[in-house]
């Protein structure tokens, strides 16, 4: 799954974005960065950089943010704003989990 992160997030405008709409979504939350940091396990530091679109959460993180601010993966990642019933997070990181193991081939 990291691979298909980094390959989606692979330049700066995109990393930024991301960053954009975790501090957005923090904010409508009346959130600090701190707080948010302590809700999902990381440092402080840490999760500074995401929001200044320096780095991109691991898959597990991303999806406790995603809970945690009630949006997608989707969402997070891209922006997107689907309006069907957006896939559980749970079950896409199951599909990740199962994309992983193909081979490259596949």
């Amino acid at each position: 799954m990291a691979d298909v992160i980094d390959e989606i997030m692979q330049t700066e405008e995109r990393r930024r974005a991301f960053g954009q709409r975790l501090k957005e979504l923090r904010n409508q939350q009346r959130k600090t960065q701190k707080e948010v940091a302590a809700l999902i396990g990381l440092q402080l530091s840490q999760y500074n950089k995401y929001e200044a679109g320096m780095h991109i959460p691991a898959a597990d993180k991303l999806i406790q943010l995603a809970e945690l601010f009630t949006t997608t993966i989707d969402y997070l990642l891209l922006g997107s704003s689907n309006e069907q019933a957006p896939i559980s997070n749970t079950r896409l990181m199951n599909r990740f989990k199962a994309l992983a193991q193909c081979q490259p081939e596949e």
